[in-house]
Parts: structure tokens; sequence; C-alpha cells
């Protein structure tokens, strides 16, 4: 059992993930009324997010066991972003093979499909349920078939839960994510727009959804994919871990009955990570999915 936060903190506790997530997607939108380049509608909503996130994970950690050193946590967790975005290029790759796609689709009567002349914020919601739709069933094969588990499980062996583990995958892991998820929007004929902003979302929440801060959603948990829920995801018993796979919708969850969320007055989720591995070098993790048996 936890002591619960109080005065200021308490209040933080409740606000600061709707206050903030809210504003990033208003900056986002606003953004891409205005014409932004990508980097702007990128940068801004997320360095809010992760700034906000940063100060929140200070004044009220979840579990002190959780606070990240740079041995175990802040080299390997940046090795593996600059490695996957700059050195390997993933972004690109990404843009160029759903440019590819997109292509061969605009051929077939299902690329008139995406209603591009809705508001964006309405294209917005859409985009995330379809790709949400279709990250669930993957990230559910991902835990549940062992060759697929081979390169998510870099994302889980962490002992440690916070901000930057949003962005710790492996390099497989951080192609197929979203050339999956974004496949129903890019066959039914999306804007980059859209797609973009869906980007900056998921990121946005994804430093929520991994911090180590007593952030409490209430009514929120049956929406969006949040940090109370998702930190059991991370548990180091395989039957708990089983639960939540939203990225940042519930929803699927809910319908498909993998919903998870324990009274923490009584539980606490600090067991996470996975039990037969220890977290590693940049480099043993990129080839720890050929070695797995």
């Amino acid at each position: 059992m936890q002591e619960r936060p109080r005065g200021i903190k308490h209040f933080l506790s409740w606000v600061s993930y709707p206050i903030v997530i809210l504003t990033c997607v208003v900056v986002a939108l606003m953004g891409t009324a205005a014409e932004w380049s990508r980097w702007q509608i990128f940068f801004f909503p997320i360095t809010i997010s992760w700034a906000a996130v940063s100060f929140v994970e200070w004044l009220i950690p979840y579990t002190a066991s959780w606070k990240p050193t740079w041995a175990e946590n802040y080299r390997s967790d940046l090795g593996i972003f600059f490695a996957n975005n700059l050195l390997l290029g993933a972004p690109a790759l990404v843009l160029y093979i759903t440019a590819y796609i997109s292509g061969i689709a605009a051929q077939y009567p299902i690329y008139a499909l995406w209603p591009n002349h809705y508001p964006m914020w309405l294209q917005l919601i859409l985009f995330l349920l379809a790709f949400e739709f279709v990250h669930y069933w993957y990230h559910r094969v991902a835990h549940e078939v062992f060759f697929v588990w081979r390169f998510h499980s870099v994302h889980h062996n962490p002992h440690r839960l916070y901000w930057l583990n949003a962005t710790r995958f492996h390099y497989v892991d951080i192609l197929m994510l979203p050339l999956l998820g974004n496949l129903p929007c890019v066959l039914m004929g999306g804007s980059q727009e859209v797609i973009v902003l869906g980007a900056v979302v998921s990121v946005c929440h994804g430093f929520w959804q991994h911090c180590n801060a007593k952030v409490h959603y209430g009514p929120l948990n049956y929406v969006v994919s949040s940090s109370e829920l998702h930190r059991w995801h991370h548990s180091q018993e395989v039957k708990i871990a089983n639960h939540n796979y939203g990225s940042n919708l519930i929803v699927w969850d809910l319908l498909f009955g993998t919903w998870y969320l324990p009274d923490e007055k009584k539980f606490v989720a600090e067991n996470i990570g996975v039990k037969e591995m220890q977290p590693a070098g940049i480099l043993a993790q990129m080839i720890m999915p050929i070695k797995m048996k």
C-alpha cells in the first residue's frame, strides 16, 4: 500500500495528464491547420509532454525503486532510440514503405473510403480507433507467439519503468508497429497529416503511459491506456502481463476481455521486467532475439 499524494501533489496527480495531453493535441491540430513543418508539429507537443511528465515523475514518483540510472537505463534506452531512429533510419523506412503501399492502394476503390472531408480532430479519433485495433492484435501476438516475442521482449526486459521506456523497442518492433497500425488509414486513402497527428499523440501519450508517477486517471482508465493500467502489462508475472495491450486507447482490451486493474490500495505493481533477462548493452539488445531459445 502506498501513501497517497496530498495538497498540490494530489491535485496534479489527477489533472496533469488530461491537461497536458489535451494541450498537446490542440497544439498539434493548430500546427496542422497553420501548415507548420512536420518537425514543428512533432517538436512542440512532444517537448510539452516530456517536460511535464519529467516534472511529475520528480514531484510524485510511483516508486523510488524505479528511479532510472545512467548505467542501467538512460545509456541503453537513449542508445537504442538513436540507433533505431538516426543510425538505422526507421522513420524514413516507414515513410518509404507507407508511400509504396499507398501508391498500390490508390489503384483500388478502397482508397476512396477515408473521410478526408471530416474535421481533422474527428479524423484523428477515427485514425486512433483503427490504429489501436491493429496494434492490439499485433501486440497480443507479440506476447503469445514466441517468435514475435523475441523482438518485443526488448521493450519489456528493464526492471524500472519511466517515461523513456516508451521509445525502447527492437528495430523490428519499431518498424512493424507503425506500419501495421497505419495500414487501415493508408489503404483507405487517409492523408499524411492525420498519420502525423496520430504519431504525435502516440509519443506524447507514451511518455505518460510508461511514467514512474502517481498519476490517477479515474474514468479515463476505461478510455486510454494509462500508466495505472500499463504498469501491470510490464509485470514479471506472465498471466498479469498478458493484459492491457492498448497503446493509446484501451477500448479493444475492454471489448476482448484483456482489461486489468487491481485495487492498488491492496496491490502494488513493482516487480516488472522479464524474470530471465537482465538489461544489457545496445548491441546485446539488438542481437538478443537471435539468441533466445
